[in-house]
C-alpha cells in the first residue's frame, strides 16, 4: 500500500505532464531527422501505398 499521506491521483497528475513532455519531445525529435534525412523538413505527407 501506498504511505498514509500520498493520495494516487496526485502521482498521476504529476506523472502525465512528464510522460507528455517526453514522449511529445522524442516525437519532434524522431519526425525531424525523418524529414531531414529527406532534404529538410517536410511540407507533404508522404502518398499512401496501394
Amino acid at each position: 500500500m501506498l504511505p498514509i499521506g500520498i493520495h494516487p491521483g496526485f502521482l498521476i497528475v504529476l506523472l502525465v505532464p512528464i510522460v507528455l513532455l517526453v514522449a511529445g519531445a522524442f516525437a519532434a525529435g524522431w519526425a525531424f531527422r525523418k524529414g531531414w534525412e529527406k532534404g529538410g523538413p517536410r511540407t507533404e505527407r508522404d502518398p499512401a501505398p496501394k
